[in-house]
C-alpha cells in the first residue's frame, strides 16, 4: 500500500522524465533546434567539436545511421551530414564563425538522410531510417584549451593529493589503532570515497515501503550511516582526475587548487593534528631490563 503523496511523486517523476525525453527525441523526416550559449566569436579557421552519443532504432552496433546537423543561422550557417553508430560517442567539426555576436551557437539536428548522388528529380534528402534520442549528457560541445601533457600533470598533482590524504589516514590510524581496525577504516575510507557519486543516489532513492517500526528504524539507521559517510567523503569523491583525463576533459588549476586546500592542507592536517594529539596520550611501554 502505498499513501497519496508517493503515487503522486511517482506520477510527478514519471511526467517530468516523459516530457524531458520528448525533447531528446527526433523523429524521422523531423528536426530539433539546441542553443549553446556563453561562447566566444571565434575566427575563420577556428573549429570546436560537437559530441554526441545518439541512439536510433535498435541502435544496431553493426549499422550506420544517418543525421544532419546545421550550425548557426543566416549567412553563418553551415551544415554536415554525418552517418554515426548508435549507442557510442561520435564527433563532428563546428565552424566557430558559426557563433552569432551574442555568444550563442545554434544546432539543428535533422533526422535525415542525405543522397550526394542523387538523380535529376529525386530528393537529395529522405527520412532517417529510425527515432533519434539520446540521453541528457549525451550532447555536449567541447573546444580546446591545452594539451595533453599538461592536463596529465595536473592529474596526476589531484591523484598524489589524493593518496597523501589516504597516507596520512593509515599513519594516524595505525598510530592510535591495532592493525586490522586501521586496514578496515582506510579501505573503508577509499572504497566509500571512490563510489560516492553512486553512493549518493543509493541513499537518496533507499525506500522500505512498510509500517512496521522497526524496518522503518533499521531503514532511518542505514541512511544515516550511509549518508554521513558520503557526506563526509564527498569531497573526496568530486575530486576526479582520471575519468576527465581519458576523456579528453580539462582537468583545471582550479581543481588542483581546490583539492589541494581541502584534502591536501585541510583534511591531511586535520589527521596530523588529531593524531599527534592523541599519539601523545598513548602509554608506552618500557622494559625494564629486568625478568626472565
Amino acid at each position: 500500500a502505498r499513501s497519496e503523496i508517493e503515487i503522486k511523486q511517482t506520477l510527478a517523476k514519471a511526467i517530468l522524465e516523459k516530457n524531458l525525453a520528448s525533447q531528446r527525441t527526433i523523429g524521422p523526416n523531423l528536426e530539433k533546434v539546441y542553443r549553446f550559449s556563453g561562447l566566444e566569436r571565434g575566427e575563420a579557421g577556428e573549429t570546436l567539436t560537437l559530441r554526441y552519443k545518439f541512439y536510433a532504432g535498435e541502435s544496431d552496433p553493426n549499422e550506420l545511421y544517418p543525421v544532419v546537423f546545421l550550425f548557426g543561422q543566416g549567412e553563418r550557417q553551415q551544415w554536415t551530414d554525418a552517418n554515426f553508430i548508435a549507442a557510442q560517442s561520435n564527433v563532428v567539426s563546428v565552424p566557430a564563425t558559426a557563433i552569432d555576436d551574442r555568444g550563442v551557437l545554434e544546432v539543428r539536428i535533422q533526422n535525415l538522410r542525405f543522397n550526394p548522388n542523387a538523380r535529376d528529380g529525386e530528393p537529395p534528402f529522405t527520412p532517417g531510417t529510425g527515432t533519434i534520442y539520446f540521453d541528457p549528457d549525451g550532447f555536449e560541445l567541447l573546444h580546446r584549451v591545452g594539451g595533453f601533457g599538461d592536463n596529465l600533470l595536473r592529474a596526476q598533482l589531484v591523484n598524489i593529493m589524493k593518496l597523501s590524504f589516504l597516507g596520512m589516514l593509515s599513519v594516524v590510524c595505525a598510530s592510535i589503532l591495532s592493525f586490522p581496525v586501521a586496514c578496515l577504516i582506510v579501505f573503508t575510507a577509499l572504497s566509500a570515497g571512490s563510489i560516492g557519486g553512486f553512493l549518493g543516489t543509493s541513499v537518496t532513492e533507499y525506500r522500505i515501503r512498510t509500517d512496521s517500526d522497526a524496518v522503518k528504524l533499521f531503514e532511518g539507521t542505514v541512511k544515516a550511516i550511509a549518508g554521513a559517510t558520503e557526506f563526509t567523503l564527498r569531497a573526496y569523491s568530486q575530486a576526479k582526475a582520471n575519468g576527465p583525463l581519458v576523456e579528453g576533459r580539462l582537468v583545471s588549476w582550479m581543481d588542483v587548487a581546490r583539492t589541494f586546500i581541502l584534502i591536501g592542507v585541510g583534511w591531511s592536517g586535520l589527521l596530523l593534528l588529531g593524531g599527534f594529539a592523541l599519539f601523545r596520550r598513548k602509554e608506552l611501554a618500557i622494559y625494564s631490563g629486568q625478568g626472565g
